[in-house]
């Protein structure tokens, strides 16, 4: 028994429905929930060690465990293999949690160890793992440069990213 022409493409338009739907479905369901995914950037990619980037978010659940990334874009012209940067994490009720951050950006052969194409290079430095928050509330990140000169130059942008660990 052969179908008639115009029931064979509704068909094949149905099972392509179905199999987009499935596919998103299952890879939204796999997708990091986001706190905060936000990159600033660094003017005339000279990166002083005043221009301080400051993040705000607010957080309603004490119960999920995050975890934070710092991101880093950098090109070619960056001299270093390695960045320091001091986050400071301001929580609810004016206290302050300061940390001092090593991130590897180049291995010892000095290839770029960040995804990218042509002269630009994204890092996604791991800064705290399965974290909890203490409160629910406003909070700020703010990240600096911490290398000893005034001056860096190469980088490009900078960034955070919690996203849930569930």
């Amino acid at each position: 028994m052969e179908y008639p022409k115009k029931k064979v493409k509704q068909l094949k338009s149905t099972k392509k429905i179905i199999l987009f739907f499935i596919l998103t479905t299952g890879l939204w369901g796999c997708m990091e929930k986001s706190l905060v995914n936000e990159i600033q950037p660094i003017e005339g990619d000279l990166w002083n060690a005043k221009d301080i980037k400051s993040f705000e978010f607010n957080v309603e659940d004490t119960i999920t465990p995050y975890n934070f990334y710092l991101l880093i874009r950098n090109n070619e012209e960056y001299p270093y293999s390695n960045l320091y940067l001091f986050v400071n994490l301001e929580l609810p009720g004016n206290r302050l949690m300061r940390d001092t951050v090593f991130c590897e950006l180049a291995n010892r052969e000095g290839k770029w160890l960040g995804k990218g194409v042509g002269g630009s290079h994204n890092s996604e430095i791991l800064y705290k793992y399965n974290q909890l928050f203490p409160s629910t509330g406003a909070f700020k990140i703010t990240i600096e440069q911490a290398m000893r000169e005034k001056d860096i130059i190469g980088i490009t942008d900078v960034g955070i990213s919690i996203r849930s660990n569930k």
